[in-house]
């Protein structure tokens, strides 16, 4: 199943997207069973993680995944324009824009 979770909650595509690995994000979305938005134990959306990190390529990525809701927020509140700016990551924040 490509959208299994781990004990942490986290899919193949959380896992890749939140260490950056942009080829094989890429490659998971172009599975046909492929959900985006599916969140971790924190509530964080791949998007998020990436829009935390500051992982640009990868945010335009996922921004393209159909049905992909930029405005998930985390169990803080917090949604991925949000994370952000609060991490200073500018080029995340103009593609969230």
């Amino acid at each position: 199943d490509i959208n299994s979770k781990d004990f942490a909650g986290a899919t193949p595509l959380l896992w890749a997207a939140k260490r950056g690995h942009t080829d094989f994000v890429q490659l998971l979305l172009n599975h046909p069973e492929i959900i985006c938005d599916l969140q971790d134990e924190t509530e964080k959306t791949a998007l998020s993680w990436c829009a935390l990190r500051g992982y640009t390529a990868i945010v335009q990525l996922l921004l393209s995944c159909e049905g992909v809701d930029p405005n998930v927020p985390d169990e803080t509140g917090q949604t991925p324009l949000v994370l952000a700016a609060g991490a200073g990551n500018v080029d995340v924040v103009g593609r969230l824009l």
